[in-house]
């Protein structure tokens, strides 16, 4: 596989293309004439002839099939009757519509700055990435209308149309836009009506990542004890055991929804943190007082009651560590990353939002242990094995996970919480700077490898 430049110069109007010789005897070896272009899920069937020279040359109807421009440079696969032009990967989101244009939406410059360098290093690897929403598809035509960006001369961002791709990245920004019936029908649509590949599906959600996990040997031991809450006597069976518990909205985020509970005497004592970040603490005395306590402060959603851990402890304060795993164009996992997050003052979790701040996770490991070197390696080892069962026992095909990563005093790992869409705040410190660009690279891997273009 090799890339060409395809030119749309051919005066004819019929569909005609002119192939490099390479490629010409490879797609043209049973003897017949015509071989069938493809270009994401677009396909058209045209007469094959020699190239004068290493261009892919073709005809305005090859161009016009298959959404191409004038000039671009692209993978290209030939097998016998068929050539294959790539990759071409969607990446879906949701964002408001443009100017009541049905197949326009407005975007954000954060997002836009976001989206922009995966799209600068795509096309220094002459991949076509794009930005859709479910609304921009035109399912009868087999065509998205996109946006991109092209970071030549100034970097601009341009809106047309584009084949189903060969691969689509879900980057829906949240879980109440997950289940929106758009987002749903195209999910599946993408499913049922063509061979597009969508990663990842959905979510993790905190109380399926643990039956997932919970169903693979190796990582039973690193769990924490959890279980559904079922009312407040879910807490209290769990207190009995653990000096501290903690209930966590399933489907929440950045600390919000977390109440950590503690029994000192008769009442139960309870902390947990505002959106605005400050600690709010209390205690009731009764079971009930407790049952209408958990029902207000979660407001009625699903939770679980996961163990409490005794920790390690940097300068004084408790720290997890968040581990970044990506795939690489051979769809192998590797940590790009590794943060330490450590509690702030009156920080009941480490998340930043709560007063909690961010060090490299490697440069902290090697501070606190003798050993430092070896406990990064065991996290490293660690963190890809949970990838590993993750995708396995869910049956999903992942690209990028975050995980929590938890280490007791004993020096025992514990993993806390898988995400499939992890928040990029830890790569946010200047220090992270290389190890951002690392997961911007990798996840532009991984898409190739998704599209069926990697190595």
């Amino acid at each position: 596989m090799a890339v060409y430049k395809i030119e749309c110069r051919l005066g004819t109007d019929r569909p005609l293309v002119l192939l490099p010789k390479q490629l010409f005897t490879v797609a043209t070896s049973e003897g017949k004439g015509f071989v069938k272009m493809k270009y994401g899920q677009k396909k058209i069937q045209a007469t094959a002839k020699a190239s004068p020279n290493n261009n892919i040359i073709i005809s305005k109807d090859i161009a016009e099939k298959l959404y191409l421009p004038p000039t671009i440079d692209l993978h290209v696969k030939a097998t016998a009757g068929r050539v294959t032009l790539g990759p071409i990967v969607g990446i879906m989101t949701t964002a408001p519509p443009f100017k009541g244009n049905h197949f326009q939406f407005q975007i954000g410059k954060q997002r836009r700055l976001f989206f922009s360098r995966f799209m600068d290093i795509a096309a220094k690897r002459n991949m076509t990435l794009f930005l859709f929403t479910p609304n921009c598809i035109d399912w009868q035509k087999r065509a998205v209308f996109g946006l991109s960006y092209i970071p030549s001369g100034q970097g601009q961002w341009i809106r047309r149309w584009y084949p189903l791709p060969d691969a689509v990245w879900n980057r829906v920004p949240h879980r109440g836009a997950e289940v929106r019936a758009d987002v749903l029908r195209t999910k599946q649509l993408f499913k049922t009506v063509t061979n597009v590949l969508v990663s990842p599906d959905d979510y993790f959600y905190k109380w399926e990542m643990h039956e997932v996990l919970s169903r693979e040997g190796s990582i039973t031991r690193h769990l924490p004890e959890t279980i559904q809450y079922r009312g407040a006597e879910s807490v209290l069976q769990m207190l009995r055991r653990y000096p501290e518990v903690f209930v966590k909205v399933c489907s929440g985020s950045h600390g919000h929804g977390v109440i950590k509970f503690e029994k000192p005497d008769n009442s139960v004592a309870y902390s947990y943190h505002l959106r605005n970040g400050r600690l709010r603490k209390g205690k009731v005395r009764s079971k009930g007082g407790l049952e209408r306590f958990i029902t207000n402060a979660t407001q009625r959603k699903t939770c679980v009651v996961q163990q409490g851990l005794q920790l390690a402890h940097y300068e004084g304060r408790a720290f997890d560590l968040r581990a970044t795993v990506q795939k690489n164009l051979r769809g192998e996992w590797h940590v790009v990353g590794l943060s330490a997050k450590i509690a702030g003052s009156k920080g009941i979790t480490t998340h930043v939002c709560n007063g909690g701040r961010v060090v490299p996770g490697g440069w902290l490991l090697k501070r606190l242990y003798a050993d430092g070197g070896a406990k990064l390696n065991d996290v490293n080892a660690f963190a890809i094995r949970v990838a590993e069962a993750s995708e396995r026992a869910s049956g999903w095909n992942l690209g990028e996970l975050g995980m929590d990563i938890a280490i007791d005093k004993r020096g025992h790992l514990w993993l806390f919480e898988v995400n499939t869409k992890p928040g990029r705040i830890v790569f946010a410190p200047e220090w992270a700077v290389k190890e951002r660009y690392a997961s911007y690279r990798m996840l532009v891997d991984y898409l190739q490898h998704l599209s069926g273009f990697g190595e």
